[in-house]
């Protein structure tokens, strides 16, 4: 008999659907499995593939710089010194000037008026620019000379501005008025951010404003521009010619050049990039790893039933080739069935991911593709376990003696001969459930294993959502314990400030002092905000990692987070130097120890004594004694609303912000992970179901002989089940044992892999998460059992006690 012989291969087809049909369960865990392994990896793959085609193709198509030279006031003229370096393509030159976008009417005085910070950019009216075009979602661009402008969409969004609205700013040459004609996107601005250690979205809270290039003069107080952005030749090294450009225009640098990977919007993206492909290869792997070994173990298992049954067909004639080829197609089907499942799942929810995540963005030009070689590798390699799993667990078939074949597999002499502990100590139905797991080792490591695997994955996924909202719930709630942080324009004295702490409405008052400065370590310079605080601060807690209370200090000591301490490279007892006037190159520089790092989950500005950096500050600016420009006001219990509409009156608080908003924030970057975490777990959760189902349920039928025999002995079904039920919850307890701490180790794996520069987890797990999985997973096991046991009734006791063909 060969495989060339179309009836004996119409015999082999029937063979195998016969058996797929009879352990349809089992060999359906496998295809599950497979098709969730395929399809999560082509999600994320798909996702992180189209995210970089889309970025690029809206690059591409709206001429994003390649790199940004900070200049000091240059003229038109002068662009030709970088136009004319070899491998420039295009070069464009820009006034811009930061702004105080006005959100109240015309009527509000703009000394009263609400504001957000932002920006105002300069274009050409006449033409578009060639370097950093915009998108016009709605309106149109930019046409005359004067009086336009046009609006970044997101923050038009939020702030509900409509075109034909008049939009006011406040410059440092007074206030101006635009109508908006147009709503923008731009690839600066892909995520909307002005700095990429803080990833928080800024659509609420930062105002892009494009006008005329004359309108952009006139507040700048003249015309000149500030910035000039350079996009490379294609196949041109860009950061040779950066430096190039550089060191032509050393006269005019007011700071470093700054490169498109250290575009803040850029590098953000890149870091969302890197994730979806870190998730592309974690669990895609993992899954498909489990996935080739319980078909292994259900083909072993298939194998050990069908041994007789194999063993009579050598005898008849039938090669041990042939016998093999049954299985491997069986093991095939199985893999092709999973992987063209998975490939109908994994596309279309990749889609769905990229229209999610681009959507997020306001991306206006969108690429959905699924990448080819993504497509094919999955498929391979799908296809290739599963043939290696068969292999691997049916090849034993060639070594096979006929003669053996037909005698049990299991060999005399196996169980002890005299009393052991078991038999002195367990009582006999434990003692039963022991000495069957013991007996087939390899059959009771790999449920256990199954259950592990469930639950480590489960563990894992839940872990993950504890650690973020535990994180969330300390940072807003025994960190930051004010309720409104209000910021003035300039320092003032405290004296010449409403005397917010007498209202009736208010609770506590601090104040605090915040002031840009440049930290330098070794060479190495860090922008950044500091905070003066109170020694006794109490709206504004410090801690460190053990979760003791930390205090400013009178003495040079700088509190700082982690996150700080690792852009700056120092280390706790390290000594840095801290200048506040960046303008002035002679200002003076001040020495300060690194303190013991706190625990700061989100990354916040570095802390000193507020006595101290008001005196470094009326050393270094023109600022009032104990100056201060930031007030951490704290409620009375249900006067949060009545205290806002207060502080909304004084004309001297132009801005305040709450923890609330922050962590509105917060939440709004997370979105995108979260509903990564979310596919997860309920890939993982079905995963862990189909696992704990197929394992459990083949435990139960690969042993029907045996349960059969014991029913002809006078077991009842009732005392039979208990003694299985005994069994299983022996499984689950070692399954769980050895998942709960492998779930532990896998998030924090997991975490630390993507932790963000804003947000540093520590891993959490509650309690009622750890029952709620042990819960689960026992009555997954339990159910499983049961399905068994039903199959077993439903099975003839003299078809069970004996060998046959199925």
């Amino acid at each position: 008999m060969a495989l060339t012989n179309p009836r004996y291969l119409a015999l082999v087809l029937k063979k195998v659907l016969r058996d797929l049909r009879q352990g349809w369960l089992s060999f359906g865990a496998c295809v599950a499995m497979l098709a969730l392994s395929v399809s999560l990896f082509l999600a994320f793959n798909s996702a992180a593939y189209s995210l970089k085609r889309s970025t690029e193709s809206n690059y591409q198509k709206l001429h994003f710089l390649d790199f940004t030279l900070l200049v000091s006031n240059i003229s038109q003229s002068a662009l030709s010194r970088v136009s004319q370096i070899p491998g420039v393509a295009s070069v464009q030159g820009r006034a811009t000037s930061s702004i105080k976008v006005l959100l109240d009417p015309p009527s509000v005085p703009e000394f009263r008026s609400r504001s957000v910070d932002g920006l105002l950019i300069g274009l050409p009216f006449d033409r578009r620019p060639e370097v950093n075009d915009v998108y016009v979602e709605k309106g149109r661009y930019l046409s005359q000379a004067r009086g336009e402008a046009l609006l970044e969409a997101r923050f038009a969004k939020h702030h509900n501005f409509q075109l034909g609205d008049s939009i006011r700013v406040s410059t440092f040459n007074g206030e101006r008025r635009f109508n908006v004609v147009g709503l923008v996107s731009s690839p600066e601005y892909v995520w909307m951010a002005t700095n990429p250690f803080d990833p928080r979205p800024m659509d609420k809270r930062f105002g892009v404003v494009f006008v005329s290039d004359s309108d952009a003069f006139s507040a700048l107080g003249g015309s000149f521009y500030n910035e000039i952005h350079v996009r490379v030749a294609e196949g041109e090294d860009a950061e040779s010619v950066q430096t190039v450009a550089e060191e032509r225009m050393s006269p005019y640098l007011r700071r470093s050049s700054i490169s498109r990977e250290q575009q803040p919007s850029h590098a953000l993206v890149l870091r969302d990039e890197r994730a979806f492909q870190g998730l592309a290869a974690f669990f895609p792997v993992v899954f498909l790893t489990l996935s080739s070994v319980t078909l292994f173990s259900t083909l072993w298992q298939l194998v050990s039933r069908q041994r007789r049954q194999i063993g009579i067909l050598m005898s008849q004639g039938c090669s041990p080739f042939d016998l093999l080829s049954h299985y491997l197609i069986l093991g095939l089907i199985v893999g092709c069935v999973g992987t063209v499942l998975g490939v109908l799942i994994g596309v279309p929810l990749g889609h769905l991911a990229t229209k999610f995540y681009t959507r997020t963005l306001g991306l206006p030009f969108v690429e959905i593709i699924t990448p080819v070689t993504s497509l094919a590798l999955i498929v391979l390699l799908a296809l290739g376990l599963s043939f290696l799993a068969a292999w691997t667990a049916t090849n034993r078939v060639l070594k096979l003696d006929p003669i053996k074949a037909l005698r049990s597999e299991f060999k005399e002499g196996w169980a002890p001969r005299s009393e052991t502990l078991l038999d002195r100590f367990l009582p006999t139905r434990l003692k039963f459930g022991l000495r069957n797991l013991l007996r087939n080792p390899g059959r009771t490591i790999l449920s256990i294993l199954g259950i592990a695997v469930s639950v480590a994955q489960i563990v894992m996924t839940l872990a993950i959502f504890d650690s973020q909202n535990e994180t969330l719930g300390y940072y807003f709630s025994s960190v930051h314990r004010y309720d409104f942080e209000v910021q003035m324009d300039h320092v003032t004295g405290a004296t010449s400030l409403p005397h917010v702490a007498s209202w009736p409405e208010t609770e506590s008052v601090e104040y605090c002092l915040r002031r840009p400065a440049t930290l330098v370590f070794n060479g190495q310079e860090v922008r950044t905000n500091v905070w003066g605080l109170e020694p006794k601060n109490e709206l504004l807690r410090l801690y460190n990692k053990r979760g003791e209370r930390v205090y400013v200090s009178s003495e040079p000591f700088l509190f700082m987070g982690p996150v700080q301490m690792e852009r700056l490279g120092v280390q706790p007892g390290d000594a840095v130097t801290l200048s506040l006037n960046r303008n002035n190159a002679d200002a003076p520089v001040f020495r300060f120890s690194i303190a013991g790092a706190l625990h700061e989950p989100l990354a916040n500005p570095p802390k000193l004594d507020l006595a101290l950096l008001q005196q470094i500050s009326e050393k270094s600016e023109e600022v009032p004694p104990g100056g201060i420009n930031t007030l951490l006001v704290k409620a009375k219990p249900g006067m949060a609303e009545t205290l806002q509409a207060r502080l909304d009156a004084e004309e001297q608080f132009r801005r305040y912000s709450s923890p609330a908003e922050t962590r509105d924030e917060v939440e709004s970057l997370l979105r995108m992970l979260n509903a990564s975490k979310s596919l997860i777990l309920a890939f993982t959760t079905i995963f862990a179901l189909v696992v704990l189902l197929g394992t459990t349920t083949m435990n139960v039928l690969e042993r029907s002989r045996e349960f059969a025999t014991l029913s002809c002995l006078g077991v009842s079904d009732t005392k039979l089940a208990s003694l299985l039920l005994i069994e299983t919850v022996i499984l689950w307890f070692f399954g769980f044992l050895l998942g709960l701490p492998a779930g532990i180790a896998l998030g924090t794996e997991m975490m630390n892999s993507f932790q963000s520069q804003l947000l540093q987890l520590d891993l959490s797990l509650g309690l009622s998460n750890v029952f709620t999985t042990a819960v689960v997973s026992l009555l997954v096991c339990v159910a499983a059992l049961l399905n068994g046991l039903l199959k077993l009734r439903s099975l003839p006791l003299t078809a069970a006690t004996q060998d046959r063909f199925e």
